[in-house]
């Protein structure tokens, strides 16, 4: 694993950047409720996009003569940009 990536593994596990659930106190208008709700949306959306990503990447690739390997990951984020 690169040292990058553990870097960015760690600034996101890092116990300073989590919320808690009292920062919902200075937000009247939202709650820990429809955080969950939100939650739940956004996990059901990334499922949908999922599946619309990789119809992308292999109608892409379907109608590509020649991808570089090092160029397929910047074809994965830009079909997942596109869903």
């Amino acid at each position: 694993m690169s040292s990058s990536l553990l870097a960015s593994r760690s600034l996101l596990t890092s116990r300073s950047l989590l919320a808690s659930r009292s920062s919902f106190n200075s937000l009247p208008d939202i709650n820990v409720r429809m955080r969950g709700i939100l939650v739940d949306w956004l996990i059901e959306l990334m499922e949908e996009t999922l599946y619309l990503t990789i119809n992308l990447i292999d109608m892409f690739l379907a109608v590509t003569q020649h991808v570089p390997k090092k160029k397929l990951q910047l074809v994965g984020v830009t079909a997942l940009l596109l869903a």
